[in-house]
């Protein structure tokens, strides 16, 4: 009799639980992204001290290219903006787009908000970036420190599930036209001396007016679109 009631208790809690945990996944399953970003944001600061997020002093003046700035350059030339990612991957499919995978340059990371697809122009930028900052890194005899791609083409879709979890989103997003991109800087928080060389190396391509950046705070990352 008393196992009995057990066993009934013991299934009234495990039914009680996942009942629970069913309304949880679909109350919170629209705030997915949100509540994955806050999780990495207090990781990583739990793993890195906030003075290491600013990759330098001086990056706030040295890359200032706003909103209108990067329009110069998509509007140039540019992709039509996509409805969603099915519409990016045809473009791929007509060699319109290049994806861009992780290599012994840099990381693409996981992007909830983007595809990783570039006009190749675009590409072809990243590459330039990525083999000069090699190249500065083996002159001083340091170890290679591989940044990351945060970001890249985002689609319509994409941007307005971004602007429901990102107040500072922005419809008319220069993420749209495939030749923007974002390098996040954490991976250099414990590397100073690569820092500074990455740094050099993205503001000697801005000074050659091979792209324009703006340095953001607020996502961690440069934002680069190619000229």
């Amino acid at each position: 009799m008393i196992k009995n009631k057990i066993s009934s208790r013991f299934k009234i809690i495990i039914f009680t639980f996942f009942v629970f945990s069913g309304v949880c996944i679909i109350f919170l399953y629209p705030y997915r992204y949100r509540i994955k970003n806050k999780i990495a944001s207090f990781l990583n600061s739990s793993k890195i001290n906030n003075t290491s997020y600013a990759p330098c002093e001086s990056c706030d003046q040295l890359f200032t290219d706003g909103i209108p700035v990067h329009e110069l350059a998509y509007k140039k030339e540019g992709i039509k903006s996509q409805k969603n990612s099915l519409e990016l991957r045809n473009l791929e499919s007509k060699g319109v787009l290049k994806k861009i995978t992780t290599n012994d340059y840099y990381i693409v990371r996981d992007m909830d908000y983007s595809d990783p697809l570039l006009l190749p122009k675009a590409a072809d930028l990243l590459t330039n970036i990525s083999k000069l900052y090699m190249s500065e890194i083996d002159k001083a005899e340091l170890k290679y420190i591989p940044f990351e791609i945060t970001s890249a083409t985002r689609t319509i879709e994409s941007v307005k599930r971004l602007e429901k979890d990102n107040d500072n989103a922005i419809k008319n997003s220069a993420h749209l036209k495939g030749k923007t991109f974002d390098i996040g800087y954490i991976n250099f928080a414990n590397y100073p001396q690569q820092r500074a060389l990455f740094i050099s190396v993205l503001k000697s391509f801005r000074e050659e007016n091979k792209c324009f950046v703006k340095y953001e705070i607020g996502q961690k990352c440069f934002h680069v679109t190619a000229n």
